[in-house]
């Protein structure tokens, strides 16, 4: 799966200025494959304010692709995904049962929202459509797409999935929720801690009292001040776009454990009678 990021730095300044988001997360990428049923994505919607809107587009002539809406419920998603003694028919039948959960992406169904376009002398089927999601409690979705008929699939896809229209739930998943909040306000704490521990770290060098402990406490959680940083860069970028920014996330998490690394040791020593009263 490919996905792509532009404006990723520009969005996270809107993010922190107080700016509306301009995209919300999608999944995009190429589908080329001789299987007959594949899984794309998935995401768990709220009850009434999930949203979601596709376009595919694949040869005409070759294919007859029809897009599969699963949920979580053990008769529905858990019975197909990785179940060998089910055909590609069999999986059909589970979304088909359920009313407007099988699309077939082509322009005889008007509900998927297909025409027929030509390009270098090849007639393609482009489909584009919204749907919204309501239902009695916040639910997962899957999606996947099958040709049964055989020929395997290829096909062009953009989904963008959304949770409202405000920055701090419109692309995040329902299960997500919350995440950049706490981490903005983890690492407000952070540095308010940080901030104290080099207040003291002052009046404990003019005493010759700034033990190696010490120190190792206040690396700790400057490295920890960064990797938060890292983390809120992240999570500021996917709720403009829906992607985030990944070397920000891994950097983040990297500096998260390298804190730890530097804290749990320094408590050993303590623990074991390592001395903190003299420098």
């Amino acid at each position: 799966m490919r996905v792509g990021v532009g404006g990723a730095a520009a969005c996270f300044l809107f993010t922190l200025s107080g700016w509306p988001p301009a995209r919300a997360k999608y999944d995009s990428g190429t589908v080329e494959t001789d299987e007959k049923w594949v899984f794309l994505t998935k995401f768990c919607f709220l009850a009434t304010k999930g949203q979601i809107n596709y376009h595919i587009r694949y040869p005409q002539e070759k294919y007859n692709v029809n897009l599969l809406f699963y949920h979580d419920e053990k008769s529905q998603w858990p019975s197909v995904y990785k179940n060998r003694s089910k055909d590609c028919w069999s999986k059909e039948a589970v979304a088909a049962i359920e009313k407007n959960q099988l699309f077939n992406l082509t322009q005889s169904f008007p509900l998927s929202g297909c025409q027929v376009m030509e390009e270098n002398g090849i007639n393609y089927t482009d489909c584009q459509r919204g749907l919204g999601f309501k239902s009695a409690r916040e639910r997962w979705w899957f999606l996947a797409v099958s040709n049964c008929m055989g020929g395997g699939i290829r096909l062009d896809y953009k989904i963008t999935m959304t949770n409202g229209k405000t920055l701090w739930r419109r692309h995040f998943s329902a299960n997500q929720i919350g995440i950049f909040e706490v981490n903005m306000l983890s690492i407000i704490l952070f540095i308010i801690l940080f901030g104290i521990s080099i207040y003291f770290a002052r009046q404990l060098k003019k005493r010759s009292l700034l033990h190696s402990s010490y120190q190792m406490l206040m690396v700790s959680m400057g490295t920890e001040v960064l990797g938060r940083f890292f983390l809120c860069v992240h999570f500021g970028i996917y709720g403009c776009n829906g992607v985030g920014c990944e070397s920000a996330k891994m950097i983040g998490r990297l500096l998260h454990v390298i804190s730890y690394l530097l804290l749990v040791p320094m408590l050993l020593l303590i623990s074991h009678g390592f001395t903190i009263t003299r420098a």
